[in-house]
């Protein structure tokens, strides 16, 4: 009796085991079939050993297509468009032949059921029995299109604004071209009446003439400068050049316009500060150039004074080239204007000193070009002060046998 009455329960035991493996197994089959019907990708499951494979309903909203169970390869290789098909079969049979391979992806078009193309984003999970043969995958299909249409209207606008702006640069050029070679002309006319017998009405016409030349000359510059910034056609050189000489030029050329207006002028520099630099020297005289003119420009008494030093920066040495003035200065909610381009910190200095507001603008870009920065500070009628700060690089051993290092290195 007992032993039948054990015998009866080990026949029930299989019974009993099994019953919440198939409630087990029903819930997760629910749940798969939820999550297909909730996506708005296309869920599919491929048995690699019938060449069919398994669509959820998606299929029928993304592509057009009745849900089938089953679609066998050769119909999904069809609808491949033509030019994508090679590449995508290829890379799917490489992927699963390749036993260290446990997953795929590939982006292509497919054929929906009107006719018209459309972009998935396809990827799949690579299941491999005891071998590490592909047996089975799982996976889900994207609908790229949208997010490919916007792409290609992006790369055709960035494309078209490319080419504008190359336009607008050889058009900038040709015309900058067409008129310095008058304007140089009539420049050099203008130095030969000043050399020549004037009485002082004429030289007065004269002076003005070759003023208003230089500044229309110097407009003309800017924007062609400012220009080939823009287009990303500036290119820097790396070579040795003087800082002294540099320096001399610009006293040479700033301290006559400076005594015209009776401003004490001066340039300054520190004594660890290496005579001989790598970088591009003309670019570096061309920001110098700008700050100094705009401190005596918007200066009308007192000083305008440039100073060199060599301080630790924070990627290394670097020298500071600070420009002082006590002039107008501009107040503080201004200065985020100040290098915009055709900006000024205040629209009333264009109509009191003139300007196109491209000359701070330009030596922004150009110190961010050499990996420097410029900084301004400033207090309204208490002047203004322009720091360019240049990452320091020595030239080679051949042209400073010694190189002077900041003090306390």
């Amino acid at each position: 009796m007992r032993d039948r009455e054990v015998g009866a329960d080990s026949a029930s035991m299989p019974h009993l085991d099994h019953a919440p493996s198939l409630a087990s197994l029903q819930e997760s089959e629910t749940r798969h079939r939820l999550v297909m019907l909730a996506t708005n990708d296309i869920i599919w499951d491929a048995d690699l050993t019938t060449d069919t494979t398994l669509w959820s309903g998606a299929i029928e909203k993304i592509l057009g297509y009745q849900e089938r169970t089953h679609i066998d390869d050769v119909w999904w290789q069809s609808s491949l468009h033509p030019a994508d098909r090679d590449r995508v079969t290829h890379s799917l049979a490489e992927a699963i032949g390749n036993p260290d391979q446990s997953s795929w992806e590939c982006e292509y078009r497919f054929r929906c059921s009107d006719g018209e193309y459309k972009t998935l984003f396809d990827r799949g999970l690579i299941i491999r029995d005891q071998d590490s043969v592909g047996v089975r995958m799982v996976g889900s299909m994207m609908d790229y299109t949208a997010q490919k249409q916007a792409e290609s209207v992006l790369v055709e606008a960035r494309r078209q604004a490319e080419a504008a702006q190359e336009a607008n640069t050889r058009f900038l050029a040709n015309i900058s071209h067409e008129l310095r070679t008058p304007l140089t002309s009539i420049l050099g006319l203008g130095e030969l009446l000043l050399d020549g017998e004037l009485d002082p009405q004429q030289r007065a016409f004269a002076a003005t003439m070759q003023r208003s030349g230089q500044r229309l000359l110097a407009i003309i510059n800017q924007f062609l400068d400012f220009s080939r910034i823009e287009a990303g056609f500036t290119v820097l050189e790396a070579q040795p050049f003087d800082l002294s000489s540099l320096l001399e030029q610009l006293a040479a050329e700033f301290a006559p316009l400076a005594s015209q207006k009776e401003l004490h002028f001066t340039v300054e520099r520190n004594q660890n500060v290496p005579s001989t630099l790598l970088g591009d020297g003309l670019r570096v005289a061309q920001i110098l150039q700008n700050l100094l003119g705009n401190a005596i420009k918007f200066t009308k008494q007192g000083h305008v004074q440039l100073r060199v030093a060599l301080h630790d920066g924070d990627t290394g040495p670097a020298l500071y080239f600070t420009v002082k003035d006590s002039g107008v200065g501009f107040p503080a909610d201004k200065q985020a204007n100040l290098f915009k381009s055709f900006r000024q910190a205040d629209e009333s200095v264009t109509r009191e000193y003139g300007g196109t507001g491209l000359g701070l603008a330009i030596c922004k870009q150009l110190a961010e070009l050499m990996g420097g920065e410029i900084r301004a500070e400033s207090h309204v009628g208490d002047g203004s002060a322009f720091t360019f700060v240049l990452p320091l690089e020595p030239p080679p051993d051949s042209f400073l046998p010694t190189w002077p290092r900041p003090v306390g290195e």
